[in-house]
């Protein structure tokens, strides 16, 4: 024996249907804004994140670009040579990130980029002659990594590149 459903119910279970395909429809679009706004805080997050080691990197190298030291360092480099980078400063940044402050760290590296060779120099007015002001001009540089804070993945490099003028050395 089969049992006859009146009209009344047969919209009944069609309004049910029609009522539930809409909440999961509004579910889906709920999920997706959530996940759109997630990811739009990340990508902001990483740019401010990036622009703190970047920050971090340039701190650092002002802090190791003082005069006294970048003397120091490349009549050292001039007389036992540069041929690996060495450490020069690692640099502690303290940073207020969203009400909160962490800490961006650098390291800044010395090492020699080029020697130009000169020869010969003479100039209007010098009383040095043609052959006698033989130098060599020695680049350095010195590079900055910058790391955002902790668990950011947040990483920049700043350059500076320094020189000395020094004696051509008799071969």
């Amino acid at each position: 024996m089969r049992m006859q459903l009146s009209g009344a119910s047969q919209q009944q279970g069609i309004a049910l249907i029609v009522g539930l395909i809409l909440v999961v429809a509004l579910t889906l679009v709920g999920v997706t804004a959530v996940r759109l706004a997630t990811t739009d805080e990340r990508i902001a997050a990483n740019s401010l994140y990036g622009a703190v080691a970047f920050q971090a990197a340039e701190s650092a190298l002002t802090e190791a670009s003082d005069e006294k030291t970048i003397h120091e360092l490349i009549v050292d480099c001039v007389e036992h040579g540069c041929e690996t980078p060495r450490e020069v400063k690692r640099y502690r940044y303290p940073v207020d990130v969203g009400g909160g402050s962490v800490n961006a760290t650098a390291v800044v590296t010395l090492s020699e980029d080029q020697v130009w060779k000169q020869r010969s120099l003479s100039w209007e007015g010098s009383s040095l002659g043609v052959g006698v002001a033989n130098f060599n001009v020695r680049v350095f540089r010195l590079q900055a990594d910058g790391e955002g804070p902790p668990n950011s993945n947040a990483k920049a490099r700043h350059f500076l590149g320094v020189g000395r003028i020094v004696p051509a050395r008799s071969q």
